[in-house]
């Protein structure tokens, strides 16, 4: 087997050309590339690398943002529904069980929680990895993932 190239090798030559990218990939898939080309496309091609993770205030008066509406990770992962599930979940049971001061520590405890799997889907979207580099992230992203589940079993009060 021949030496393994990072993924982000190949970045500048997509960049270059998205739209050409993007109908060499559908050409795999010709019934489906052909109902593509039939439409009409309502905006440019256009892609986003290198966005850093950020967080938001996850409420306010009258208002919540639960998962990745209340923060931004790369979807990659492809994990936003169960963000939002999961939080929207813990969010709830902060303010039911403690009101306001719930809501007051809720923001940091996600942010806590949610740090690991962001750092992990930042260093996969990064495309900056060779295969066994990628299954060792891929290791530690499910690791998170299963660390995030358990905060939605049942407390034992």
């Amino acid at each position: 087997m021949g030496a393994q190239r990072s993924p982000a090798a190949s970045l500048p030559a997509v960049r270059a050309d998205v739209e050409g990218h993007f109908w060499a990939a559908v050409a795999a898939w010709p019934n489906l590339a052909a109902r593509l080309r039939a439409g009409r496309r309502e905006e440019p091609f256009a892609g986003a690398t290198d966005v850093p993770n950020f967080y938001r205030k996850p409420y306010g008066p009258g208002w919540a943002l639960v998962g990745d509406a209340g923060y931004f990770r790369d979807p990659i992962t492809a994990h936003g529904i169960s963000d939002a599930l999961r939080e929207a979940e813990l969010f709830t049971r902060a303010l039911v069980d403690e009101g306001d001061a719930g809501l007051e520590s809720y923001s940091p405890k996600r942010d806590a929680r949610v740090k690991e799997f962001l750092d992990v889907t930042d260093h996969i979207a990064s495309f900056e990895w060779d295969l066994e580099r990628a299954k060792a992230d891929h290791l530690v992203l499910s690791r998170a993932m299963n660390g995030l589940v358990k905060h939605l079993e049942p407390s034992s009060s």
